[in-house]
């Protein structure tokens, strides 16, 4: 045994005692087949695309919230970049958009989306078709409840505001 540059121990490496596979009599294939298969999924792995981490919450501190604002009872005025726009594009914007959207009515944007919106109007149609008995209701992903009603809130008390 030896000392590296850094004071630490080296032990020496031996070939002779270092196996590489092994046979497991069993598999019924070749002596050579778990080698093969090892470099298989070495050479795979090379395939694969490292994503992101998406889990970045403090485990230590679990949090309800979801990844779109969904109050239901705040006071704060609402507006469509900010607040609405995460809820369409998270439930609507799939079907709502493109070169031929549902219905024919895009989503993908606040001009868009304001074709069916009169200001401060309940009886607009994208109010009633979002709210609980509406066509798109069950669409809301989460906490629909709220999110019908921030629809209404911001079309009626906030007159469709596009920022604050």
């Amino acid at each position: 045994m030896g000392k590296d540059v850094l004071g630490t121990s080296v032990v020496p490496f031996r070939a002779s005692v270092v196996r590489v596979g092994c046979r497991v009599a069993s598999a019924g294939g070749p002596p050579g087949l778990p080698i093969v298969a090892l470099s298989l999924v070495v050479a795979l792995a090379g395939c694969v695309a490292v994503q992101p981490a998406t889990d970045t919450a403090n485990p230590a501190s679990p949090s309800l919230s979801t990844s779109t604002p969904t109050p239901t009872t705040s006071t704060a005025p609402l507006a469509y970049t900010p607040d609405i726009a995460p809820i369409f594009v998270s439930d609507c914007v799939p079907c709502h958009a493109g070169s031929r959207p549902q219905g024919n009515y895009s989503m993908a944007n606040y001009a868009a989306v304001m074709r069916d919106v009169s200001p401060g109007n309940a009886n607009s149609v994208l109010v009633t078709k979002t709210q609980s008995g509406g066509s798109m209701y069950r669409y809301f992903s989460v906490d629909r409840a709220g999110r019908a009603d921030m629809v209404r809130r911001w079309v009626v008390n906030y007159q469709a505001a596009a920022s604050r």
